[in-house]
C-alpha cells in the first residue's frame, strides 16, 4: 500500500519527488548502503528538520537541564565539554517526554526497523510524527536527535550500518568546517572518532530498553561505539544545509510571495496581538478575518504580523521577531488588490505546495494536496484584499437571493476552498483581509472554523503618536492631538494622511486644519463613492495643492484595472497622448508621490518597479475626475495598449490574456464595443482558447466587462448572444452550473429579438442558439435532473432540424438518447442512438463523449461484449485524450462486473484519476472516485473504500453532479452495510473507522439508501423524508424527485433498502 504515493512534492535542491505525508515517505536505503550511492545517502539530510517548532520547544526545554542554561557549546572556554553537557541535556529531555497523542498514558517505543523495509526502501518517520506517535526505528530517533542538536547549533552526523542508525556530533567548530563533506566514509567515521574529533551516541535509548527502563546517557555512548567498526556511512548536516541540501519542512516562504505595503508610522493596536493568539493557538484552524473599512489599516496588521513571525521573509528594522509565534511550515502571500485572478493565485499555491511547475491548477487540486501531504502541518495563507470578489453594497448579484458579502460567481472556486478549509481541523490557516464580512463562511463561526477581527479606530494614545510622527512635531498639546482625531476618526490611514497634509502645507500647525475643505462641501460631491467623508476631505485637500502634472499621473494610476504599471508603460502613454508639459519629469512625479505625498507605494518584482494605488485612493482620484478627462485619458490608454498587440494572438500564457484584457476594459468604457469583442473572439480566442488555458475566472470577467459597457447596445444581438453563451462555457467550468443555465436562456432571449436578418448573419445566429439550445440539456443530467433534460434535448433537435444541421441533430439526438435511457426506457433509448450514427458521421459520435453514454448504456445492460466490440472502434479511430481515458475507465468497470479485475486496476484507476485533476475534467474525476470505490468494496478495503467516498461525494455534491451524488450515496450505503456486517461477523475494522455498533451501521446504511432515493435537505446531512420536496428545500435532488427520474439509481437504492 505504500509504494506508490498519491501525492509528491519535489524536493529543493535535487530532482527527486517525495511525500510529506506521515505514511509515504520511504528511503532507499539499499542505494545507500550496499550500493554506496551518494544522492541517496545524502537524502537522509533532507529529513532532519531543525526548524520545527516542535522541536524548538525541545531546545528550550532542554535549558532547565543544564547548570548554566543556555546552549552556547562551539562558543565556550572548552568545546568538546561543553558539546557534550549540551547534547545530555537534550537527550535527558527527550526521554522524560510523553508523545502528544496519549498524555501521561504513553511512552516512547524503540520499533524494529525490519517492520518499515518494504523491497529495499525505507519508510522514515519525521520529527513531528515520532513525537506524536511515540513511534520510531533507529533512524527515526536519530534524526528526531539530529534535529534538537543542530537547532542548538551543534553540528550534527547521521551514522549509518547497514541494520543500524547512530547519532554523531562535532566537538569543535573549526574541525566539522574544516572537512568539508556532506558524506563521510564508515572509514572516515572511525578516524575522527579515533581522533576524538567526534562522539557518538545511541538514539535508540530516548525510548525505554527492552527492560522497559530508561538507560543514561553514558551507556547510550558506550553502546553507539560498538557500532562504529560495522559503519558504512555518515552524513553531515551542517555542510549538506551549506551545499543547498534543505530540510523538508518547514518550506520556506514563498519566494514571489506578494509585498504588502507597510504603515510608515505603524501603532500598537489591540488587534495585532488577537491575530498572533489566533497563530498560537494548537487548536486554532479555518479563518481568521480583518473587516472594517478601506484605510482602517487591515493590510497593516496583516504585515505588521508578518514582520513579527519568525521564518516569514518579512523583515522590518523597527520591529523584531516574536519567539512565541510558531513557524509556519508553508507560507503563502497573495495580494488581491494587485492580483484579482484567482485561477492564478490556486494555480501558484499549488506549485509553491508540491515544487512542481505546471498550469491551470484549481483549489481543488490545492485542498487534495493538503489533505494528503501536509496533515499535522501549519500552513498559512494571506489572502489580502479579498473584497475584490465579494458583493459590495450597492452591487446586484447575478444570482438571485445574493447578499452583502457573498462572493461574486468569478470568486466561487475561492469561496468553496475557504469553506472547506473552515469545515473542521485542517492543516491550513488563512489569514484574511476584506472590507467586507465573509457572508458565505458564518455558518462555521459557531464551530469555530470562523474567526473574525473587526478593524476600528486606533486607540487614543497611538492616535496620538501616529500624528505626532507624521506631523513631525513633539510640542504639540495633546489636546490639539485629539481634537484632529476626533474631527477626522481614529483610522490610521486617514490621520497619516491629515498629518502628512498639514506637514507640508500648513506648517504642521493643527489649528490650520480649517484650511481642508467642510465636511458639508464634500458631502456635495454626488460623483464620489467613497463616503468615509473625513477621508475624501483629506483628499480633496491632496487634489487641490498637489502639483499639476503630479495630480495627472495620480489620476493615470488610477484609471488601471488589472495591468501592472511600470515607469515605462506610463512613459509611452504620457509621449502618445502629450499628457505632461515635460514628460521626462515623470520619473520625479512617481518619486513625490512615492515618498513626499506617500498616495502611491513603489512593489519591486521581478522586472521593472510597479507602481499602485491603495484602493480607496484609486476610486477617489478616479471618481472625482473630470469625465472628459477621464474618457480622454482612457482613450489614450486604450491607443497605446493596442499598438503593443499586433503580434498578441491567441497567448499562450496568464500574462498575455492578462494585458488584453486591460485593452478591452478601456475600449469598453470608450464606447468602442466592437473593438471589444473582435479582440476578445480573435485575440483572446474566445471560449475555446481561453477554457483551454484554464482562465475560466479572467475569460468570465472579460466578457462581464464588455457587457456592463455604457456602449454595449452597439453590439450586434448574435455578438451579444456569442459573450453569454461563452460566458456560460466559463460558468460550467466553474462549477456554477445553475448560473451557466441561466446565461444560455439569456442568450436565446437575446437571439428571439432578432428581427430583421441578412444572410451575413444567419449563419451566426443559428450557431449561438444551437450552442444556447445544445448545452442546457447536458447540464440537466449532470444535474440530476433528466425530466428537464429529456424536455430541451427534444427542442434542440427540433431546431437543428428546421435548419438543417445534420450535426446538431446527432447532438441533440445523443443528449435525448442519454436522458431516457438514465430513466430506464432502454429500448427508445438504443433505438436513438442508432438514429443518430445515421443521421451524421457515426465517427463523430465516438470522438466525443455521446459514444461514452452509448457504451454506459449498455454496460448497465450486461451487453459486456458490445461494450467492448465499442471501446475497440473507438480506439481505432485515435480519439482525443480525454475519450481515451473514459475508455480505460470502461474497459476496467466492464472487466470487474464480469468478474475478473484485471491485475494493478486501482493503480491505473489513479493514473486515470490524476489526469482529470491536472486537466480539470470534474466528471471524469467523480467517475474515477466511484468506480474506485466500488472496487475497493469488493476487496473488503474498507478504509480506502471510506476515503475515496469522502473525497467523491464532496465533489460531486460541490460540483452539483446529481447523478453520480446517487450512485456515490448508494455505494456508501453498501460500504456501512458491509461495515456492520464485518463486526458481526467478528471481525475487526480499521482503526480510523468510526467506533459504532453493527446496528448503527445499518442505520447509516439506510439513511444513504433514502437519501439517494428522496435527496438530501439543504443545510443537513439528513436525507429528505420524501422525494418531491421543493427544490429549494434540497441541497441535492434524489432519484425519484419528479425532476430526476433516474431509474437506475432509484433500483439499486431500493435494493440497498431491501438488504438493510
Amino acid at each position: 500500500a505504500w509504494e506508490k504515493p498519491l501525492e509528491v512534492i519535489r524536493l529543493r535542491g535535487r530532482g527527486i519527488s517525495m511525500a510529506i505525508n506521515e505514511r509515504d515517505i520511504f528511503w532507499d536505503w539499499q542505494a545507500a548502503c550496499e550500493q554506496q550511492d551518494v544522492e541517496a545517502q545524502k537524502e537522509l539530510a533532507h529529513y532532519v528538520l531543525e526548524d520545527l517548532n516542535e522541536v524548538a520547544k525541545i531546545f528550550h526545554e532542554a535549558k532547565a537541564y543544564l547548570k548554566d542554561p543556555s546552549f552556547y557549546a562551539y562558543e565556550s572556554d572548552d568545546p568538546p565539554r561543553r558539546a557534550r553537557e549540551e547534547v545530555k541535556a537534550l537527550y535527558e529531555c527527550l526521554q522524560d517526554r510523553k508523545p502528544k497523542a496519549g498524555g501521561d498514558y504513553l511512552a516512547y517505543v524503540l520499533e524494529d526497523v525490519k517492520s518499515v523495509r518494504v523491497r529495499g526502501k525505507q519508510r522514515v518517520r519525521l520529527a513531528r510524527e515520532v513525537l506524536f506517535w511515540g513511534h520510531g526505528v533507529c533512524l527515526d530517533w536519530v534524526l528526531l536527535f539530529a534535529a534538537c542538536i543542530f537547532h542548538a547549533h551543534i553540528y550534527p552526523l547521521i551514522i549509518v550500518t547497514r541494520e543500524h542508525a547512530v547519532l554523531g556530533y562535532w566537538l569543535r567548530e573549526d574541525d566539522a568546517k574544516t572537512f568539508g563533506q556532506v558524506v563521510l566514509s564508515g572509514a572516515d567515521v572511525k578516524r575522527l572518532f579515533n581522533e576524538q574529533r567526534i562522539k557518538v551516541i545511541n538514539a535508540t535509548r530516548i525510548p525505554p530498553a527492552e527492560d522497559s527502563k530508561l538507560k543514561p546517557f553514558d551507556e547510550a555512548e558506550e553502546e553507539a561505539k560498538t557500532h562504529l567498526p560495522y559503519a558504512s556511512f555518515a552524513v553531515d548536516i551542517r555542510k549538506a544545509r551549506e551545499e543547498g541540501i534543505k530540510p523538508l519542512l518547514p518550506l520556506e516562504p514563498w519566494s514571489r510571495n506578494h509585498t504588502l505595503p507597510p504603515a510608515e508610522h505603524f501603532q500598537q493596536r489591540p488587534e495585532l496581538e488577537k491575530i498572533k493568539d489566533w497563530w498560537r493557538n494548537e487548536g486554532s484552524y479555518g479563518v481568521l478575518a480583518l473587516v472594517g473599512i478601506g484605510g482602517a489599516g487591515k493590510t497593516a496588521l496583516a504585515r505588521r504580523f508578518l514582520a513579527q513571525l519568525p521564518n516569514s521573509g518579512v523583515q522590518d528594522p523597527k520591529v523584531g521577531k516574536d519567539g512565541t509565534l510558531p513557524v509556519p511550515d508553508a507560507l503563502f502571500v497573495w495580494n488581491f488588490y494587485t492580483h484579482p485572478d484567482i485561477d492564478q493565485c490556486a494555480t501558484e499555491l499549488y506549485n509553491y505546495l508540491t515544487g512542481e511547475r505546471i498550469e491551470g491548477a484549481k483549489f481543488d487540486q490545492v485542498q487534495e494536496v493538503l489533505s494528503r501531504n501536509w496533515r499535522g502541518c501549519r500552513v498559512l495563507l494571506v489572502f489580502d484584499g479579498v473584497e475584490k470578489l465579494q458583493i459590495a453594497s450597492g452591487i446586484e448579484p447575478k444570482e438571485e437571493g445574493g447578499t452583502f458579502g457573498q462572493f461574486l460567481p468569478e470568486g466561487a472556486p475561492l469561496a468553496r476552498f475557504l469553506c472547506w478549509c473552515c469545515d473542521g481541523p485542517r492543516p491550513v490557516h488563512l489569514l484574511i483581509t476584506s472590507r467586507f464580512p465573509l457572508t458565505d463562511l458564518n455558518r462555521y463561526e459557531s464551530v469555530g472554523g470562523y474567526h473574525t477581527v473587526e478593524i476600528g479606530g486606533l486607540p487614543p494614545e497611538s492616535a496620538r503618536v501616529l500624528l505626532k510622527e507624521t506631523l513631525r512635531r513633539e510640542d504639540i498639546p495633546n489636546d490639539q492631538l485629539d481634537d484632529l482625531a476626533q474631527e477626522f476618526g481614529y483610522y490610521a490611514q486617514i490621520l497619516d494622511l491629515l498629518g502628512n497634509a498639514l506637514r507640508i502645507w500648513c506648517d504642521s500647525d493643527p489649528t490650520r486644519v480649517n484650511e481642508l475643505p467642510s465636511l458639508v462641501d464634500v458631502e456635495k460631491l454626488v460623483r464620489i463613492r467613497d463616503k468615509v467623508w473625513e477621508r475624501v476631505r483629506v483628499l480633496r485637500f491632496y487634489e487641490k495643492k498637489l502639483p499639476p502634472d503630479t495630480l495627472i499621473v495620480l489620476r493615470l494610476l488610477s484609471l488601471f484595472r488589472i495591468l501592472p504599471v511600470n515607469e515605462q508603460l506610463l512613459t509611452e502613454i504620457c509621449e502618445l497622448g502629450g499628457i505632461l508639459q515635460n514628460s521626462s519629469s515623470l520619473k520625479g512625479h512617481l518619486i513625490s508621490l512615492c515618498d513626499e505625498y506617500r498616495l502611491i507605494s513603489s512593489i519591486s518584482g521581478e522586472g521593472a518597479k510597479q507602481f499602485a494605488l491603495h484602493p480607496a485612493f484609486k476610486e477617489y482620484f478616479y471618481d472625482s475626475m473630470d469625465e472628459k478627462d477621464r474618457l480622454k485619458f482612457h482613450q489614450i490608454i486604450a491607443d497605446c495598449l493596442k499598438k503593443k498587440t499586433t503580434n498578441l494572438i491567441l497567448p499562450e500564457d496568464r500574462d498575455g490574456l492578462t494585458f488584453l484584457h486591460e485593452l478591452i476594459y478601456h475600449l469598453a468604457i470608450t464606447g468602442r464595443s466592437q473593438e471589444c469583442y473582435e479582440i476578445f473572439i480573435q485575440k483572446m480566442g474566445s471560449y475555446d482558447h481561453i477554457s483551454k488555458l484554464d482562465m475560466q475566472t479572467l475569460g468570465l470577467q472579460t466578457i462581464q466587462v464588455i457587457l456592463d459597457s455604457p456602449s454595449s447596445d452597439k453590439l450586434l444581438l448574435w455578438q451579444k448572444a456569442r459573450l453569454l453563451n461563452d460566458a456560460g462555457g466559463f460558468l460550467r467550468g466553474l462549477g456554477l452550473l445553475d448560473q451557466a443555465l441561466d446565461h444560455y436562456r439569456e442568450a436565446l432571449n437575446v437571439l428571439r429579438g432578432i428581427s430583421d436578418i441578412d444572410k451575413e448573419s444567419w449563419d451566426e445566429i443559428v450557431f449561438n442558439r444551437s450552442v444556447a439550445l445544445r448545452n442546457p440539456p447536458r447540464i440537466y443530467a449532470l444535474q440530476g435532473k433528466l425530466k428537464r433534460a429529456q424536455a430541451d434535448a427534444e427542442r434542440a433537435y427540433d431546431h437543428e432540424y428546421d435548419v438543417r444541421d445534420r450535426e446538431g441533430m446527432q447532438i441533440s439526438l445523443c443528449m435525448l438518447a442519454y436522458s431516457v435511457g438514465l430513466q430506464g426506457e432502454i429500448k427508445r433509448a438504443l433505438e436513438l442512438y442508432k438514429h443518430a450514427s445515421s443521421v451524421y458521421s457515426e465517427k463523430e459520435i465516438y470522438r466525443k463523449s455521446y459514444g461514452i453514454h452509448w457504451i454506459c448504456l449498455l454496460l448497465r445492460c450486461g451487453a459486456f461484449e458490445e461494450v467492448f466490440k465499442q471501446i475497440n472502434i473507438i480506439r481505432n479511430i485515435c480519439p482525443p485524450e480525454l475519450i481515451s481515458k473514459y475508455c480505460d475507465l470502461l474497459e476496467m468497470l466492464t472487466s470487474y462486473r464480469e468478474g475478473h479485475l484485471p491485475s494493478g486496476a486501482q493503480n491505473k484507476l489513479g493514473e486515470i484519476e490524476q489526469w482529470a485533476k491536472q486537466v480539470r475534467r470534474t466528471e471524469l474525476e467523480v467517475w474515477t472516485q466511484l468506480v474506485r470505490a466500488e472496487i475497493a468494496l469488493h476487496q473488503a478495503n474498507m478504509a480506502d473504500c471510506h476515503k475515496v467516498l469522502q473525497t467523491g461525494l464532496l465533489l460531486a455534491e460541490r460540483s452539483g453532479y446529481g447523478l453520480y451524488w446517487i450512485d456515490l450515496q448508494v455505494v456508501k450505503g453498501q460500504w456501512e452495510l458491509a461495515c456492520g456486517r464485518h463486526l458481526q461477523a467478528g471481525k475487526e475494522l480499521p482503526s480510523e473507522l468510526e467506533i459504532w455498533t453493527p446496528q448503527r451501521w445499518f442505520e447509516r446504511a439506510e439513511a444513504s439508501a433514502l437519501r439517494a432515493l428522496n435527496g438530501q435537505l439543504k443545510d443537513s446531512g439528513d436525507p429528505a423524508p420524501q422525494p418531491d420536496l421543493p427544490e429549494n428545500q434540497l441541497a441535492m435532488l434524489g432519484a425519484r424527485h419528479p425532476e430526476c427520474g433516474y431509474a437506475w439509481g432509484e433500483g439499486d437504492a431500493l435494493h440497498l433498502l431491501g438488504e438493510v
